[in-house]
């Protein structure tokens, strides 16, 4: 189904690449709209464009966190205290004055409970310096307000209509993308979501001038492609 102007060789959509075929040609449809200033722009598209910016910026911060704690644990390791008793086989865990006291209560154990107490503050204090200098909380503190803001955009996206087919695509996308255990889960419903998807890409293509990735969906007569994938079914 390519334009016949359009010489270009495009790889086949499949449903491993069909999360970021609709990106870039929403995306494309998005840019048009903010570029013509004038009416006639879907709302709920644009509203999924703003959503989609602060889910990469999310994605980026908890990928960043996750690198920084990493670094942070390999210089100065866990913030905690192993405390041993008799009545364990393995030691206890500590990371509270309270959790302390807690497991090491009455005056046999006063001892022990203070020296748990003295070597739980100093690692604390070793984490609290390591940790201003890599700068983990600060993401930590950055994913969590990405998180909010990521939320907040995804619920104005919910609550408006698709009146369009893009907009309707963009909608199941950020379904996808926002509830998907992982963008290539094979488990129902999502596979199937992405082949719904798959048929409202093609169908977009066709109605208008913007093709997806320069080119054409590749499908048979059902509609999904067969030839670069195989269904798995569930048993």
């Amino acid at each position: 189904m390519a334009d016949s102007e359009n010489s270009r060789t495009v790889p086949a959509i499949t449903h491993r690449n069909i999360l970021p075929a609709v990106e870039r040609f929403l995306l494309g449809l998005a840019t048009d709209q903010e570029a013509a200033r004038g009416e006639g722009i879907d709302a709920t598209l644009a509203a999924w464009n703003a959503w989609l910016a602060s889910y990469r910026e999310f994605a980026r911060l908890c990928c960043l966190q996750q690198r920084l704690e990493t670094n942070l644990l390999n210089a100065v390791g866990h913030p905690y205290v192993e405390i041993r008793l008799p009545s364990r086989a393995t030691p206890a865990v500590a990371s509270t004055e309270e959790e302390i006291e807690s497991w090491l209560q009455g005056e046999e154990f006063a001892d022990q409970r203070q020296r748990a107490k003295r070597d739980l503050a100093a690692r604390l204090e070793n984490w609290d310096a390591a940790d201003e200098s890599v700068g983990f909380s600060r993401a930590k503190e950055a994913e969590a307000a990405a998180a909010d803001h990521e939320s907040r955009l995804i619920a104005a996206l919910w609550s408006l209509p698709a009146v369009t087919l893009p907009a309707a695509a963009a909608k199941l996308h950020a379904i996808i993308m926002h509830g998907a255990p992982k963008l290539d889960a094979s488990d129902f419903p999502w596979l199937q979501l992405r082949s719904v998807l798959m048929d409202m890409l093609e169908m977009c293509a066709g109605s208008s001038d913007r093709l997806p990735l320069s080119g054409a969906v590749k499908t048979d007569a059902a509609g999904h492609n067969r030839s670069s994938i195989h269904h798995r079914r569930r048993g």
